[in-house]
């Protein structure tokens, strides 16, 4: 009895497996994930239509705007619940919901700042579930870049 090819699994040109094999050597997990395994896929600039890239832009001027005033906040010595509502109110002020400036500084990490300012909203459960593991490691990351935290009141 013959048995096909594509039976055994394998590719009729090359006669190698079409699946791939799985590995025996697993990896332990880091207790601290990088900020790449944080995000989610990053939009191509590429591919954006004219109207998403002008979105785009404006989310930009405003995460940069209230970067700055996160930034004041927490120098000027405001607490956790102060500087929350300096971000709740600047964005009720802008009239832009907080979970659309998380989600582009979910794909939007290659600024320190941007880091930190997503770093916070995972603190404090701002427009997203609190967690403190990813805070962290976003803190960590923007802080091995020269922006660092303790600067700013954490």
């Amino acid at each position: 009895m013959t048995r096909s090819t594509s039976s055994l699994g394998l590719s009729r040109n090359n006669r190698k497996p079409t699946k791939p094999l799985k590995s025996s050597v697993t990896s332990t997990p880091s207790r601290c994930h990088s900020p790449k395994a944080l995000k989610s896929p990053t939009i191509s600039l590429y591919n954006l239509t004219p109207i998403d890239r002008d979105l785009n832009d404006i989310l930009r001027n405003l995460v940069d705007e209230l970067c700055e005033i996160f930034v004041k906040a927490r120098q000027d010595g405001k607490n956790e619940a102060q500087t929350v509502d300096v971000i709740v109110n600047f964005s009720t002020l802008k009239n832009q919901d907080l979970s659309q400036i998380f989600d582009w500084l979910l794909n939007n990490t290659h600024k320190d700042k941007y880091k930190t300012l997503l770093g916070y909203f995972y603190d404090q459960g701002i427009a997203t579930k609190r967690n403190q593991r990813k805070a962290y490691c976003l803190y960590l990351s923007a802080g091995k870049k020269g922006f660092h935290a303790e600067n700013y009141g954490f």
